[in-house]
């Protein structure tokens, strides 16, 4: 009966290490989410100066409801943000949840960076099209971070779907050790 229950103990070590990682992956998530959050404030204060001190010859071609669409951009990215530095902090919090919350909120920001970035026909964009540089960070920042919040997002959600295959091994290991 010992033998059965320390063989069953190193699969658990692993376990928790992998559900460590996985917390680890969706923290990395969330500071991605911070750091464009953050950004995205500095663009908001720079187009806000810009309709406030016009430099001569120079008119903006947008206005202060224009400002409200990265504003909402901000609020977005900073909840996110805080949402996934909560979850990749809870200890109890199930790996079928933590995979479903990041692949869906991953593919929901896939389909609006395409819409807000990358779809070009203005006609059609139920937003204001000023997604443009607004200082000489921006194309640096959209380059690198927004695909790097796609990329982490998937491989975050594919890290907790092997945490699930792998609760599932390890649920079957403990039913065979039960029954023999």
């Amino acid at each position: 009966m010992i033998a059965k229950h320390q063989s069953i103990k190193p699969g658990m070590r692993e376990f928790t290490v992998m559900m460590q990682k996985g917390n680890h992956l969706t923290r990395l998530y969330a500071w991605l989410y911070g750091i464009y959050a953050a950004f995205v404030l500095l663009e908001c204060i720079d187009l806000l100066a810009f309709l406030k001190d016009q430099k001569a010859g120079l008119e903006p071609t947008y206005d202060i409801v224009h400002v409200g669409f990265f504003i909402l951009e901000l609020i977005v990215n900073t909840a996110l943000a805080i949402l996934f530095m909560m979850l990749g902090n809870l200890k109890k919090l199930s790996p079928l949840t933590m995979a479903l919350t990041v692949l869906i909120i991953t593919t929901f920001r896939t389909i609006m960076i395409y819409y807000l970035y990358c779809f070009t026909d203005p006609q059609v964009h139920f937003v204001p099209y000023i997604y443009k540089n607004v200082n000489a960070f921006s194309e640096v920042m959209r380059v690198v971070i927004l695909p790097a919040q796609i990329i982490s997002g998937f491989v975050c959600s594919v890290f907790w779907i092997r945490i699930i295959r792998k609760t599932k091994l390890l649920k079957n290991v403990e039913d065979k050790h039960l029954i023999h």
